[in-house]
């Protein structure tokens, strides 16, 4: 049986080789799980497939290049999206450690790392997406994707959203992002 890893940090799942299993950043996944998230994923890029072709049908002149040319945007787009990302988290980074001396003076260490913990996780991009969603669909679809998570449809959508947001901490815990 195939046997997956997923990243610390990333969240990116991979089939396990010997050299990924010798790195500390790899952990062992759930299979059930990784197909979850991989069929979640293959469906997302079947869809965006869908609409390639939608753009100009197999029949019109072209088509092929407009493929690669939606696909380059796509790829220009997600290239954006992960500098817009990393941007964020410098600025968060930097407002983290501006914590005014009226505040730093009447709290102690602890306190001030929990406070300073909790504004990482309020401001981080991820969690306003996760509690920006407004349908269940669209939650689980990322939660499938990023998580491998399948949300319970009887709960509220704020629950859901708290669960998914749990989720994402655990991953800001395993990359570091909420050390002190």
């Amino acid at each position: 049986m195939t046997q997956y890893l997923r990243q610390k940090g990333t969240g990116h799942i991979y089939i396990a080789t010997e050299a990924l299993l010798k790195r500390d950043d790899m952990v062992p996944y759930d299979v059930t799980t990784a197909l979850k998230r991989i069929k979640a994923i293959k469906e997302e890029l079947k869809k965006r497939q869908q609409v390639i072709e939608g753009l100009g049908g197999e029949d019109v002149a072209g088509v092929d290049d407009m493929k690669s040319k939606v696909a380059k945007t796509l790829t220009e787009l997600e290239k954006s999206l992960d500098e817009f990302k990393k941007k964020q988290m410098e600025v968060i980074k930097k407002e983290e450690n501006m914590v005014s001396p009226e505040d730093a003076g009447e709290m102690t260490e602890e306190e001030l790392k929990a406070k300073m913990r909790e504004e990482k996780i309020a401001n981080d991009p991820e969690v306003k997406k996760i509690m920006g969603f407004r349908n269940k669909n669209a939650l689980e679809e990322y939660s499938l994707k990023e998580y491998g998570f399948e949300i319970d449809r009887r709960e509220s959508l704020q629950k859901s959203k708290e669960k998914v947001k749990a989720l994402r901490i655990k991953r800001m815990e395993e990359a570091g992002l909420l050390d002190g």
